[in-house]
């Protein structure tokens, strides 16, 4: 029968000419691969969306945005801030996630270019009896601008609300430990103070118990 020798005792078994070459195809194949993921890259387009239509999730807005001559790739929506949500529906509104602003990734920006110019300032749903036939679409196409540029600011962003929320804490930690100092100052305070007016009553007690010269 035949034998076969095991894939490591080959690479073993290479000759060093033979590893280098392997090497360089390797290193040849990684440019490529990077070259062909830059290229991909620069051919991607970002429309940002000023204002989203009320209550409309992403999978509404990926529906409407696709079918228009080059695939929707990802989609970011901000959500509206949290206390406003909250007012929004304690005053009985509706308990919908509502969204402020967003953006869309394209594969071709030389369509999205063209999507966010014919779509612009048009009505987001030409059906009369559509929930969103009253809005219009507000989206512009960013040029030279790519989603990692939206992830670096979203992490950025990110970073500087907790460093916010962490110089709020230690706020509130210092005016929490100021107002417990306070607080045990008074009750070192009205200690004394009971103190002495204890002190005062026995010295008076005891005068008035002394006998009449």
């Amino acid at each position: 029968g035949s034998f076969c020798r095991p894939r490591a005792m080959e690479q073993a078994e290479r000759s060093p000419e033979a590893a280098q070459a392997a090497k360089k195809a390797d290193k040849v194949l990684d440019r490529e691969s990077l070259a062909a993921f830059d290229e991909q890259n620069a051919r991607k387009g970002v429309c940002y969306i000023s204002r989203v239509p009320p209550y409309m999730k992403p999978s509404k807005l990926r529906h409407l945005l696709s079918g228009l001559g080059t695939d929707v790739l990802r989609i970011y929506l901000t959500p509206e801030d949290k206390t406003k949500r909250v007012s929004r529906l304690r005053a009985g509104g509706n308990r919908k996630r509502k969204f402020v602003e967003g953006w869309v990734e394209f594969a071709d920006k030389k369509v999205a270019k063209r999507i966010a110019a014919s779509l612009n300032n048009t009505p987001v749903d030409r059906r009369t009896r559509s929930f969103y036939a009253s809005d219009l679409w507000s989206i512009k196409y960013l040029s030279k601008f790519k989603w990692q540029d939206l992830t670096a600011r979203l992490a950025y962003e990110r970073k500087v609300k907790e460093q916010k929320l962490r110089l709020e804490f230690a706020d509130a930690k210092r005016e929490n430990a100021f107002y417990l100092q306070k607080v045990n100052q008074a009750k070192a305070i009205d200690a004394m103070e009971r103190k002495a007016a204890a002190k005062a009553a026995r010295t008076a007690a005891g005068d008035d118990s002394r006998p009449a010269g």
